[in-house]
């Protein structure tokens, strides 16, 4: 079973409404994928275990996407999401969750509530050009 997890970001909570897209700029540094993330206080937080996988697929079509592409991610439905992540066991305080393209399950942390008020059901992602 492939697995993808995510780096706990060391940040501040913020709550996301329903309707609300978030984005982060992931890019290439020292062999990995890492994300800042200024308003919150984070710096070059790795993605972790299998995600990068889950990333080298969203970003498959852009162009020098190593040198920075945007990370789209909501707990709704958005207009052109390519990927869903669905609940499937909480552990820890995170949840696993499963790729809706590749069925991989990968460990989302509990420091994603800094992000959201509490862990959505289903979080939806696109991946594009910055």
């Amino acid at each position: 079973m492939v697995q993808y997890g995510l780096a706990a970001p060391r940040v501040r909570r913020r709550q996301a409404t329903v309707n609300s897209i978030m984005t982060i700029k992931p890019y290439w540094h020292l062999g990995n994928w890492v994300f800042d993330d200024n308003e919150r206080g984070v710096d070059r937080e790795q993605f972790i275990q299998q995600i990068p996988r889950l990333v080298e697929d969203l970003v498959a079509g852009i162009p020098g996407a190593k040198n920075g592409f945007r990370l789209l991610f909501s707990p709704s439905p958005f207009p052109g999401f390519q990927r869903i992540l669905s609940q499937v066991k909480p552990e820890n305080g995170g949840y696993w969750y499963r790729d809706s393209k590749t069925n991989a399950e990968g460990f989302i942390p509990p420091s994603l509530l800094k992000y959201f008020e509490k862990l959505p059901l289903k979080i939806y992602l696109r991946a594009e050009k910055s």
